[in-house]
């Protein structure tokens, strides 16, 4: 996807941010049905919800602050002179009006509405065959679902939009702003990424100009995760035996962990594969990550890095509770988090006068164009992982830990993810499913640290409240679970839509 990322979307079928018209065609030259056969107007429509995934509204400052600052990986950062940040950061104080709250809305929902577009479109193009509509419309609800499985998480039950939306029907903008049942939006994804997944190819049979696109395996590690929330949130041993199952398949996918270290310029080896580096991108290990590249804005993630790392606005600020969990000699930490003063991975120091103690190794970006970082500040070449093999290890080993087989929960802990992590196995004394469950935890955080996991899985873990104030923050169980619904959003459904109790 690292070529099809800069097609310019040329099509006015494609999109348009105005949803009263999404065809938007001289008649006198050309119909709606012509346009729709244009060379590749099917795949610019699926580049386009993709597209939605590099937007600053979707996955960068609103994103990372609802998702890692709010957790209790991160504070604010930048010694706290964001008002708006530190107001969703102490999480008391957040209130239906946070801008960040309405932009993070409003851009999964744009991504929703073209992966609707394309989902409703693309079937009517006379010039492909049914296996390229198969997979171009498997992509759009794999995308469609992965918006939703983000919403659902952060604002519980939400308006289900399964198609293009006329402004004019009254049925139609009633459904757009009716919240409907966690449960049915997760049978929503559920549906999509069971389609997703009967239709799309492997990663190995994508060729190298397709690199970064949906796969079969990207659309069941989804469908594992979702069946994992749903098993912790409802103690179900069916779920967890999805799990099992799903991960089972994947595993005959020739996805591994990738066990390639970076050696500093004189200084200590890190695991390269969880540092983020570009020459770590799309390996082995890589389930779906977003693609990005630098040599133009709308390529780039817009901001994601700068607005974290230590040479950008050092967003996100590791806590000191997080560093102190890492083990000696853990080969994750100075990947994960370095602290002031210290050496990034190109040498580059960490000055004395830098705001925070410590900041998101993750988000780093080299200055130096040479070590394969070519940079248009603030943006980079960095790709966002999303889904990697580590992930779906973790979620196997939980789920056979409570189904009652700790012996395969052990051995991916230490023969897998510890091992990797230059660790030795965990003390023989963890053997009950409490110790179990524990360390699986314990390496989820610290494995996926700042990969936008850690709010959702202390979540569907039934643990925010314990853990938030045990982090310092006020926390109201029933209240502050859930984001509240943007005031604007629900201003704009003439007050149809629902507020979350305690907003």
């Amino acid at each position: 996807m690292k070529n099809i990322i800069s097609l310019i979307l040329m099509l006015s079928i494609v999109i348009s941010c105005n949803d009263n018209e999404y065809l938007d065609i001289d008649p006198s030259s050309l119909t709606p049905e012509d346009a729709l056969n244009i060379a590749g107007a099917g795949d610019k429509m699926v580049v386009a919800t993709y597209d939605e995934l590099q937007k600053y509204r979707t996955m960068a400052l609103p994103w990372i602050v609802l998702t890692t600052v709010l957790a209790d990986n991160c504070e604010e950062g930048g010694k706290r002179l964001n008002t708006d940040i530190n107001k969703i950061n102490d999480i008391e104080n957040i209130s239906s009006s946070e801008s960040l709250l309405n932009t993070l809305w409003a851009g999964h929902f744009f991504g929703i509405s073209k992966a609707n577009r394309a989902i409703a479109l693309i079937p009517g193009i006379t010039t492909l065959e049914q296996e390229e509509i198969d997979v171009l419309v498997g992509e759009s609800k794999f995308l469609r679902a992965l918006f939703y499985f983000r919403l659902v998480n952060l604002y519980g039950g939400v308006p289900l939009i399964d198609h293009i939306i006329d402004p004019s029907d009254t049925a139609d903008k009633l459904l757009a702003n009716t919240r409907v049942s966690k449960e049915e939006i997760y049978d929503f994804i559920i549906e999509d990424l069971t389609e997703a997944a009967s239709v799309l190819p492997l990663k190995s049979e994508r060729p190298s100009s397709e690199l970064g696109r949906a796969t079969k395996g990207a659309a069941l590690g989804l469908l594992t995760k979702v069946n994992m929330y749903l098993a912790s949130e409802q103690n179900s041993m069916v779920h967890w035996q999805n799990v099992m199952d799903l991960t089972d398949e994947i595993a005959t996918m020739g996805y591994a962990l990738n066990y390639d270290t970076f050696q500093y310029n004189n200084g200590p080896t890190v695991l390269s594969s969880i540092s983020w580096l570009e020459t770590a991108e799309n390996n082995e290990e890589s389930v779906f990550e977003v693609q990005a590249r630098a040599i133009t804005e709308r390529d780039a993630i817009k901001s994601y890095a700068n607005i974290q790392n230590s040479r950008g606005n050092y967003i996100g600020e590791p806590t000191q509770e997080l560093y102190d969990l890492f083990e000696s000699g853990d080969l994750r930490l100075l990947s994960s988090i370095t602290k002031k003063g210290q050496r990034n991975w190109d040498a580059s120091r960490i000055g004395n006068a830098k705001k925070n103690d410590l900041y998101n190794h993750k988000a780093f970006v080299s200055a130096n164009t040479d070590l394969n970082t070519y940079e248009v500040h603030p943006e980079s070449n960095k790709n966002v992982r999303i889904l990697r093999y580590a992930d779906i290890l973790l979620m196997r080993a939980e789920a056979a830990n409570e189904l009652g087989q700790s012996g395969v929960a052990l051995d991916i802990l230490n023969n897998y993810i510890r091992d990797r992590a230059g660790l030795a196995p965990l003390p023989t004394s963890i053997i009950s499913k409490e110790d179990i469950r524990l360390a699986i935890w314990k390496e989820r955080r610290i494995e996926l640290a700042f990969e936008h996991d850690r709010w959702f899985d202390i979540g569907r873990q039934g643990r925010k409240g314990e853990v938030m104030r045990a982090n310092g923050k006020n926390f109201t169980d029933g209240i502050h679970d859930l984001m509240p619904i943007p005031l604007p959003q629900i201003q704009l459904s003439g007050f149809v839509l629902e507020q979350n109790p305690g907003y």
